[in-house]
């Protein structure tokens, strides 16, 4: 397995577009992307900095995704570590033959919080 880099890290917010307006008024980012993940039921809009490090901002498409009732409880911040990987199916192979607990969401692969020291972390493929 090569874990290439961190790909982004996500945060959970409220207000999406608030929150958007905050990095890039406030920090100078700029959008790359804004999508919806109907899988997840989340919003997202990707933010990067000139030397390319990315966010992904995040919220509930409405009340009945399961990152409404997220955010509801633990409050907005943080959320996730994204890495970059060369092949997600070889990566994922390699951590589950190391005891690495994982689970999967619609196509996405995330590594079991239990696995990682508390911390959601999910793979994505070399663009």
């Amino acid at each position: 397995m090569s874990i290439i880099g961190i790909d982004h890290l996500a945060i959970g917010v409220h207000d999406l577009d608030a929150s958007e307006r905050v990095w890039c008024e406030r920090f100078g980012a700029t959008v790359t992307r804004r999508t919806t993940n109907e899988t997840l039921g989340i919003r997202q809009v990707y933010v990067a900095f000139p030397e390319g490090s990315q966010l992904e901002l995040f919220s509930p498409v409405d009340d009945s995704s399961p990152m409404a009732a997220v955010l509801d409880e633990q409050g907005e911040g943080f959320r996730a570590l994204s890495l970059m990987v060369d092949d997600v199916q070889e990566a994922l192979a390699d951590l589950t033959s190391k005891g690495v607990r994982t689970f999967t969401h619609g196509d996405v692969v995330f590594l079991h919080p239990s696995s990682t020291n508390g911390l959601v972390i999910s793979l994505m493929p070399r663009p």
